[in-house]
């Protein structure tokens, strides 16, 4: 393989867990990935999102955030020493705060929005564009973590899903006493990436819009 992996994120651990030859070709070797229309309007929706959220003063609300107006409106209020808002964060093993790109980052999350109060309580919002799938509680979780991790002065975290399309939450609420349980259980769900020496496919039903696939001249055997 000729390169060892020292860091992971949710994304990238999500894509091992659905086919390490994917994450191989894309995270390892490097191999060109094609965007997607899909990928191309989150991703701008992300960015009106956070320039929304982020802004001062009031701006005219984009029309894909419209079903959240009220929640926007009031995260854009709060005074901006209080605002998360797009952070990329790296974190140690150790779960320590450090750089993005540092020679100990271990973790690297990133938060779409977030609100640490005076009295040691936050909110973190993620906004997704598309359909809800059951994996995205995962993610919840991770991001409270991280940010308790960031702050640790707060002692408790709303941690929402703001879908975007359909104009549902959901949310969970993670106190500082599972911080610890939380840790171990996250170490322990990433460590097969870091042993991973074959990297063998895992056929599933998304292979046929996957870059790599056979039948797009990409060096899987499937799809």
């Amino acid at each position: 393989m000729g390169k060892s992996i020292s860091s992971w994120s949710y994304t990238a651990l999500a894509q091992w867990e659905m086919c390490p030859a994917q994450y191989k070709y894309q995270r390892i070797d490097k191999l060109p990935s094609e965007s997607s229309p899909a990928m191309d309007r989150g991703n701008a929706i992300h960015k009106a999102a956070a320039a929304y959220i982020a802004s001062t003063e009031p701006l005219p609300l984009p029309p894909e955030l419209t079903k959240f107006a009220a929640p926007m409106e009031e995260f854009r209020q709060f005074p901006a020493d209080w605002k998360v808002v797009e952070q990329q964060w790296g974190f140690t093993k150790s779960w320590r705060p450090t750089g993005w790109f540092g020679n100990d980052t271990w973790l690297r999350v990133v938060l779409d929005a977030g609100v640490v109060y005076p009295d040691g309580e936050a909110d973190v919002v993620d906004h997704k564009t598309g359909k809800e799938y059951e994996t995205n509680k995962d993610q919840r979780e991770l991001n409270a973590l991280a940010l308790m991790c960031r702050y640790p002065h707060v002692h408790k975290v709303t941690s929402r899903m703001w879908y975007l399309d359909s104009g549902k939450e959901t949310l969970e609420t993670i106190e500082q006493e599972r911080r610890t349980d939380l840790i171990d259980k996250w170490e322990k769900r990433v460590a097969p990436v870091f042993t991973d020496t074959v990297f063998a496919p895992r056929p599933n039903h998304k292979c046929r819009w996957c870059a790599y696939a056979k039948s797009k001249g990409g060096p899987c055997k499937f799809g």
